[in-house]
């Protein structure tokens, strides 16, 4: 949960919370189900992430995010609140640094992560953020282990200005679709048509 507050005498009444860091599974759905008939007088946006975790971008997972959305949907809609994606990316899973750093050096790995952003636009999420767009060195670390390697966290399109100045695929394509398509656009895709943010 992220609870932020205004500097008031009474903070319930100035309370903005976002229920996050929900990864989407029957688990959290009952979190979710709970949260929204519990908690929806407090709650003003409603916040899940997910990934495709794969060795692999040669299978189609746009049904992937689809579902997601669908199953988050499902219960947050009839609350009137925003929906939020708060992280999302498609990544590989365990192994070793290098083993993840590989799926994104796959070229289709741009595709995956435009499949990705263009379902949870048309599946009415209201606002989406990739984790991460950029590598980020953090200060005062040369931390190597998990997703870090000396101090930089790996998991961005564009990578490290310390690493190299030419980013992933991947980042082409996401900033290419931020371009392109503006709020209310139409976009086509399978055939079928979808106003993007009436």
């Amino acid at each position: 949960w992220k609870i932020i507050f205004k500097q008031q005498v009474n903070p319930l009444n100035f309370i903005k919370i976002i229920n996050q860091r929900i990864r989407i599974n029957e688990k959290n759905i009952q979190w979710i189900i709970w949260a929204t008939q519990e908690l929806n007088d407090y709650i003003d946006i409603y916040a899940c992430h997910t990934y495709v975790w794969t060795d692999t971008c040669t299978d189609d997972y746009y049904s992937y995010w689809e579902e997601f959305t669908e199953s988050a949907r499902k219960y947050i809609e009839p609350t009137g609140k925003l929906f939020w994606c708060d992280e999302y990316n498609v990544a590989r899973s365990g192994g070793t640094l290098e083993d993840k750093t590989a799926v994104k050096k796959d070229p289709l790995h741009a595709t995956q992560v435009a499949l990705a952003q263009i379902s949870l636009m048309l599946n009415n999420v209201n606002c989406s953020m990739l984790w991460y767009p950029v590598e980020i060195k953090f200060p005062n670390t040369l931390i190597t282990e998990g997703e870090f390697f000396e101090g930089i966290h790996k998991t961005g399109l564009d990578r490290s200005v310390i690493d190299s100045l030419i980013p992933y695929n991947g980042y082409y394509t996401y900033t290419l679709l931020g371009s392109v398509i503006q709020e209310g656009d139409t976009v086509r895709i399978y055939g079928h048509v979808f106003d993007y943010y009436k």
